[in-house]
């Protein structure tokens, strides 16, 4: 299938704290919390959409492989199934910005472990449409020792083979990343550009997974996981039984019971270890179906909630209306509490009991005292809240106006990048069909794509994609740092 370059790709990754999240936010002004609120039901990637030019691109937000709130073999099957489907799809997989912080005292063991899984996802051909972005330069200001030292570790990073060097000896670059949206726009240019001038790419992990069909374990990013689970075991294990001597020959309670929550942790560590190893042995096709399934769900439910943020932007630009047009006329206040549109309270069962009032509650003091204190509560706290009827009662027009205009500025925002996700949830969900639908918001042809993967979709087809030849010149790129 060919690819269409106004659907891109762009995969975050880097290490817990290099600041992707922060990257992302700075090129799309979106902040990251709306993305994981969005596609975290299905997946621990989030993807941003950003318009670029004339091009819609996605910044997927992926988990490090430091990440304590999820396993390395589970982090590598999530990019596995992206880049599965990206493959199967006419989405252009613009490549990687894999961010490192400058400021690091030296290359963490996690940090050369996600190197070489990088290096062993993309391969030789892939490695042009990888780049490491190294930030943090603004706490390295020029002239300063630790600014020496970043530059150093810079020159490091490029030329030692187990870092990036690998890398770099195959195409990738260097970027830095300053702290201004500028300096970010910049890098992502320059990566698709490079991506535009080399065309199609099929990486390694794709040919691995598609086209030879091997299992997680055997691809070369699972074989790195696999030796790094092995080699943990038998550390954890030396130390559990180098401790399990200590608890024998310990003679007070105290001591004891210290190296006993010391076993505890090293075990937990070791089925750490093992379920990690465990997950690159799930099939392969099993667990990209029931993948599927979920995202074509998480796309039919993110069109009804387009659906009903369309009538609830509907119903606040209506009462914004009424209070623009009261604010501008000597109205009366009666024929304005006519006019306002009634909002719905909420019902109470009849099996339901009278709740008594909370003492201090509003209604638990007297009215004099009420209206006093409920029109003293802060404006800044009024803007983050889902607001009460009471409250929203108290306010001036004017409060409640600008209260309503914020509400709906941040509903409208939502609402864009709901539909604007729509595509890539479309992709993930099945295949092209999909994702054009949906991209066109075509919903009678979004429906049909999801027709047609309940059908024949639901077995994954694995079939065999002729690569591409692809020129293995040196592309020149001007300096964007």
């Amino acid at each position: 299938m060919s690819e269409d370059p106004s659907n891109t790709i762009v995969l975050v990754m880097g290490l817990t704290g290099a600041g992707k999240s922060t990257f992302i936010e700075r090129l799309t002004g979106l902040p990251a919390g709306i993305g994981h609120d969005l596609m975290s039901e299905t997946s621990r990637m989030t993807a941003y959409p950003y318009e670029h030019g004339d091009r819609r691109v996605y910044l997927v937000d992926t988990p490090g492989f430091d990440d304590t709130r999820c396993m390395d073999s589970e982090i590598l099957t999530e990019i596995a199934f992206y880049l599965t489907q990206i493959h199967k799809s006419n989405f252009r997989l613009g490549g990687i910005l894999y961010l490192h912080r400058i400021t690091d005292n030296r290359v963490s063991a996690s940090a050369m472990r996600s190197f070489q899984i990088v290096q062993s996802i993309y391969g030789p051909q892939g490695a042009k449409l990888a780049r490491l972005v190294t930030t943090m330069w603004d706490k390295a200001p020029e002239s300063s020792d630790i600014y020496k030292l970043a530059v150093k570790r810079e020159t490091e990073l490029e030329s030692v083979e187990g870092y990036w060097g690998w890398m770099s000896s195959r195409g990738s670059r260097i970027q830095r990343c300053m702290a201004t949206r500028a300096s970010g726009l910049s890098i992502l240019a320059s990566l698709l550009a490079v991506s535009d001038a080399q065309g199609p790419v099929v990486l390694r992990l794709q040919e691995e997974i598609v086209d030879q069909q091997k299992s997680f374990d055997d691809t070369a990013a699972g074989i790195v996981l696999n030796e790094h689970y092995g080699t943990k075991w038998d550390r954890l294990q030396g130390e559990l039984r180098a401790l399990q001597t200590s608890i024998t020959g310990s003679s007070t309670l105290q001591s004891s019971q210290q190296l006993q929550e010391q076993k505890l942790d090293l075990e937990r560590q070791m089925k750490a270890a093992e379920i990690g190893e465990r997950g690159l042995r799930q099939e392969v096709e099993s667990l990209f179906a029931d993948k599927t399934e979920q995202h074509r769900v998480l796309l039919v439910q993110t069109q009804e909630e387009i659906s009903e943020l369309s009538s609830n932007i509907a119903s606040l630009k209506s009462e914004i209306e009424i209070l623009r047009e009261d604010s501008n006329s000597n109205t009366p206040a009666s024929e304005r509490q006519t006019r306002a549109p009634k909002r719905p309270r909420p019902k109470r069962t009849p099996s339901e009991p009278q709740s008594m009032p909370e003492r201090g509650s509003a209604s638990s003091r007297p009215s004099g005292l009420r209206g006093v204190t409920d029109l003293y509560v802060s404006g800044r706290r009024l803007q983050k809240m889902n607001k009460p009827e009471y409250l929203l009662e108290a306010m001036s027009e004017g409060e409640r106006k600008e209260y309503l205009e914020k509400k709906l500025a941040r509903q409208e925002k939502l609402k864009i990048v709901k539909r604007n996700t729509l595509a890539v949830l479309g992709m993930l969900a099945g295949g092209a069909t999909i994702a054009a639908g949906a991209a066109t918001m075509q919903i009678p042809v979004v429906a049909a794509g999801i027709a047609l993967f309940g059908t024949s979709g639901m077995k994954l087809d694995f079939h065999k994609k002729k690569k591409k030849v692809v020129d293995d010149k040196e592309w020149v790129v001007s300096e964007h740092d």
